[in-house]
């Protein structure tokens, strides 16, 4: 890794301490978690509070591995940081996409597209949790990486929602319905 995370960590934010839940608060979540993937590491979002990460059945229609009973980890921020406002509270649909441009074998450009069918329904906090690369049993390609085993993730990183940036559509029902 090139850098120290919980060095990095105590440097840009603070831990707290909440009913034996440990996390860490950081000005901006996502310059931060892109650091942090550009180091290597992956990142996993829910609103729960969790010491310890369990494969669960993920329920996603069109993809097989979709569907695998797997932690779920990703190296792009903002994915992570929905998941983490969507997390285990949120009922209803939702989705989320990344269009990538590339000019010349090189990414031009990144957009990325979230949906809820309840948007209001959104927890105001959640959390990333972070891990390091070898915690990935296999890298699905692109932004997805999964680990078949439970995981003690290295640090927690706490999401508001006034710390997503991004636009998140009203989703009526699942996808192809």
């Amino acid at each position: 890794m090139q850098f120290d995370l919980i060095q990095k960590l105590n440097q840009l934010g603070h831990k707290v301490s909440d009913e034996g839940f440990d996390y860490y608060e950081v000005d901006d979540p996502e310059a931060f978690l892109d650091q942090v993937v550009l180091s290597g590491y992956l990142l996993h979002g829910t609103n729960l509070k969790l010491s310890e990460l369990e494969p669960r059945q993920a329920n996603d229609k069109y993809r097989e591995s979709g569907r695998r009973i797997a932690i779920y980890m990703t190296n792009e921020p903002p994915i992570a940081m929905f998941s983490a406002l969507r997390g285990a509270i949120h009922r209803g649909w939702s989705q989320h996409g990344v269009n990538r441009e590339e000019k010349d074998g090189k990414m031009v450009s990144k957009r990325f597209n979230f949906g809820a069918q309840h948007p209001e329904q959104l927890a105001t906090q959640g959390f990333v949790y972070i891990f390091a690369p070898n915690q990935a049993d296999e890298h699905l390609g692109g932004d997805e990486y999964l680990s078949y085993k439970s995981q003690k993730p290295l640090a927690a990183v706490s999401i508001k929602r006034s710390d997503f940036a991004y636009p998140i559509s009203n989703v009526e029902t699942k996808f192809g319905n």
